[in-house]
């Protein structure tokens, strides 16, 4: 559902470059503050919603443990969101002051601008050796189309912001500092800040053979993001049109000591980075500010929550981003089967795997602690010509989330010392104590695809029988012979011998040479019977169900900031 809600996000970004343009021609410079808000709001809800859709299925699905990798392709969704979300706050300010007239025109228009912009990136093929995501060249046509339209939406907006420039003056109004509409103007600063930052190095690629790497996202955005959480905070506690610094800081007081202590806890419990530290506090402020006030205009008319709801859900993301991120800790695990291991103070269990009826493979992994138990089951399959796919399964939690993405099955090397070793020639039978085991034939793969856990290759099985006192059983040993030239083996599991039964070599028959295999059985109960261990990459991500909780709020809180400023309008 990514993709389509993104879309929609995209193609509604012209709504308000529509009403942008119609305004300017027809003189109506209120247009976007009366008719287009509740589109504006639609428009960042729905195409908000597409980005974390992406973000949760990167999570959920890719197993690379991430949520965001800033890559350009995703990198260019975000850039019209942030100026879009920046629209909002400037429609509010001109509403309340009629101030940021000619702001909101150009905010309008470079959004649709940017949607743009985001298809030239993604279909033009420009990108194509700088993001996963990016198309391959589409030809001249398409190309040159994109470009001439990205030139359209520039030329008409600008001519017709030069041509009513002087028209848009706004009305005389407070010019005060310490004013909401104020803070309000300094919260769209830092959003194009931000969206500044997420373009240079989305588009750095396009003018020099160099890309950025994420560090510099993250690095550039953490003080931008700190400012943003403190002015989301302090511009509630501002009036309109009228400068009351003492007021602010009497009215300030109590949520900041509530932060600052909020910060002390996080502190002893381990967080020593002070950029982090702050990022925390000014996160924590908001969130208490928007509580607060939220509260109160509950009691009033719950129509007015929207701001509040989607700033706390703001509020509530960064702390989910600030306990995933830097604070996530992942380990390396090799899990031999049915052989508990210890890590990140749980016990796994690797206890096999199933073939599920897609064609992939299931890997079953018990989790414990203390009391807790319960089951992970990470999947792996082949996907072609993209090679192995892994997907992750994960237990989530209230304050953190126990990830599981699987890395490779690997089946142990043979060692003939702890084996008991047979050699059997086509038809032939050997006594195995009270059991007769003969080698029946040879098997290409005809056992549910056998070689795709273990990543592919050539397998070739050994089709034993093997009867006791009228009791009969056919088992299937094999061995994969990977593209890399190593060798795997399956071993087989004989319930009358009790026993597993692996495939040492083989040798097939030419002229009057009979077909031979070496056989080792390994007894149930013997140490050395852990010939098949699962590697996986297990994660603890603290605090990640607050990123996802706070997309909800955000959601739920533009859907109320619609429907009440659907009413005005």
């Amino acid at each position: 559902i990514h993709p389509p809600v993104l879309f929609v996000g995209f193609a509604a970004m012209a709504i308000p470059f529509s009403y942008a343009i119609a305004g300017l021609w027809r003189r109506e410079y209120e247009i976007l503050s009366t008719q287009a808000f509740p589109w504006v709001l639609g428009v960042v809800a729905v195409l908000g919603l597409g980005i974390m859709l992406g973000a949760y299925w990167a999570y959920g699905v890719l197993g690379w443990g991430g949520y965001w990798g800033w890559d350009p392709v995703e990198n260019s969704s975000l850039i019209p969101w942030l100026t879009a979300i920046a629209l909002v706050h400037t429609l509010v300010a001109q509403k309340r002051t009629t101030r940021y007239v000619r702001t909101n025109f150009f905010l309008a228009i470079i959004s649709f601008f940017f949607v743009i912009y985001s298809t030239f990136l993604t279909r033009s093929g420009i990108l194509g050796d700088a993001s996963v995501h990016a198309f391959t060249d589409p030809g001249a046509a398409v190309y040159w189309m994109l470009l001439a339209l990205l030139a359209c939406i520039a030329v008409t907006g600008g001519v017709l912001m030069g041509i009513r420039w002087r028209d848009m003056t706004p009305a005389e109004s407070s010019r005060s500092f310490l004013t909401r509409e104020t803070a309000l103007g300094a919260g769209t600063l830092v959003l194009l800040l931000s969206a500044a930052v997420v373009l240079f190095g989305t588009s750095l690629p396009i003018f020099s053979n160099t890309t950025v790497e994420p560090s510099f996202y993250d690095t550039t955005n953490l003080p931008i993001a700190i400012i943003m959480a403190l002015l989301v905070g302090y511009s509630l506690y501002m009036q309109w049109e009228f400068a009351d610094g003492r007021g602010t800081l009497n009215r300030s007081w109590k949520a900041l000591a509530v932060s600052l202590v909020a910060t002390l806890v996080l502190v002893v419990a381990g967080m020593r980075d002070f950029i982090m530290a702050t990022f925390a506090f000014s996160a924590i402020f908001a969130l208490f500010v928007n509580v607060e006030i939220g509260l109160k205009v509950a009691k009033g008319d719950p129509m007015f929550l929207g701001g509040k709801l989607a700033h706390i859900g703001l509020a509530l993301f960064f702390l989910g981003v600030i306990g995933a991120g830097p604070y996530s800790t992942s380990e390396h695990v090799v899990l031999p089967l049915n052989d508990p291991r210890e890590a990140l103070g749980h016990r796994f269990t690797y206890t096999g795997y199933s073939a599920l009826p897609d064609g992939k493979f299931a890997f079953n992994v018990q989790v414990e602690k203390g009391k807790s138990r319960y089951q992970l089951t990470p999947v792996m399959f082949d996907a072609g010509e993209q090679g192995v796919m892994r997907n992750p399964d994960i237990a989530s939690f209230l304050t953190r989330d126990i990830y599981l993405s699987p890395v490779n099955l690997e089946q142990g090397s043979h060692d003939e010392t702890e084996n008991e070793v047979h050699t059997l020639a086509k038809g032939e039978t050997v006594s195995v104590g009270d059991v007769e085991v003969s080698f029946a034939r040879f098997d290409m793969d005809q056992h549910g695809g056998a070689s795709a856990p273990m990543g592919g290759g050539m397998v070739i099985g050994s089709v034993l029988e093997l009867q006791r006192a009228g009791d009969r059983e056919m088992i299937t040993p094999v061995m994969v012979y990977r593209p890399d030239g190593t060798t795997q083996y399956r071993n087989a599991d004989s319930q009358l011998l009790n026993a597993g039964i692996q495939l040492l070599s083989m040798n097939v028959g030419t002229g009057e040479t009979p077909s031979t295999i070496t056989v080792g059985i390994q007894r149930a109960g013997d140490d050395a019977h852990q010939h098949e261990s699962l590697i996986v990459e297990a994660s603890i991500k603290p605090f990640i169900s607050f990123l996802w909780a706070g997309t909800v709020l955000m959601m739920i809180g533009f859907f109320l900031a619609i429907l009440k400023r659907s009413k005005e309008a």
